[in-house]
């Protein structure tokens, strides 16, 4: 015969079996969810820098196009690494993922010669101004 205590602790054991058995589970799928959150983040951050890098060009164009004087502001945010650079008649952008190990490395092309090598890691603005005929971004 079964006594009301005997009840009690098989059902404390179910449940201590049940509690085992779901963080069992949370441990075999745990890396899983990270690689996806980690995968997930990097590629929204190459597709926020595809943006700002057309923007980018864009606002150099309209530097260009517009006087002596001109100043225009363009901001953004990096959720990882970025790395700036321009050669002579492109702009490059570099995405880095210190989790995936990986890069990605965007490129636009621009029509007028610039100096820029800049880090970026969160919020960034520039600023693009013409003077005496030449772009600079600070």
């Amino acid at each position: 015969m079964k006594t009301n205590f005997d009840t009690k602790a098989q059902a404390s054991l179910e449940y201590l079996l049940t509690l085992l058995a779901f963080f069992a589970f949370m441990l075999l799928i745990f890396p899983a969810i990270i690689a996806f959150y980690h995968t997930s983040v990097f590629a929204l951050d190459v597709l926020n820098a595809k943006n700002f890098l057309n923007d980018f060009s864009q606002k150099i164009s309209q530097a260009e196009l517009l006087g002596n004087g001109t100043t225009l502001e363009i901001k953004t945010h990096a959720l990882t690494k970025w790395k700036l650079s321009s050669s002579q008649e492109s702009v490059d952008l570099k995405v880095f993922s210190k989790e995936l190990g990986s890069e990605r490395t965007l490129s636009e092309k621009i029509f007028s010669e610039i100096s820029l090598n800049e880090q970026i890691t969160g919020f960034k603005s520039f600023i693009i101004t013409k003077q005496d005929n030449k772009i600079f971004i600070n």
